[in-house]
């Protein structure tokens, strides 16, 4: 998960001219992942992230070629570049070359 970034329970700002390029993961989000966890009162803390500018460029994973966002978190993205992110797979969860939100 998150060939470049795993964000679990936690918060991401990236402005500028950040890229993410060619990153893999195996599983879900080829550049990043953003996951909760579950704390010691049972409620699950999500992760956040917020992305001005930059690129996500060749990224590849099985779902959510660039980003997976995975419930109770969330991302926002201005003038963000996705360009030539891909998925593979055959296990129905082959979707979201740009970004997957599972569960939509």
């Amino acid at each position: 998960h998150g060939g470049a970034i795993t964000l679990t329970g936690s918060e991401a700002e990236f402005s500028g001219n950040n890229i993410f390029n060619n990153n893999t993961a195996k599983n879900h989000g080829g550049a990043v992942y953003l996951v909760y966890y579950t704390d010691s009162e049972k409620n699950r803390v999500g992760s956040t992230l917020t992305m001005t500018g930059g690129s996500f460029i060749g990224n590849s994973a099985i779902g959510g070629g660039a980003v997976s966002i995975r419930s109770n978190c969330s991302a926002s993205f201005d003038q963000t570049v996705f360009e030539n992110n891909s998925v593979s797979g055959d296990d129905g969860s082959n979707n979201g070359e740009g970004v997957s939100v599972p569960g939509i």
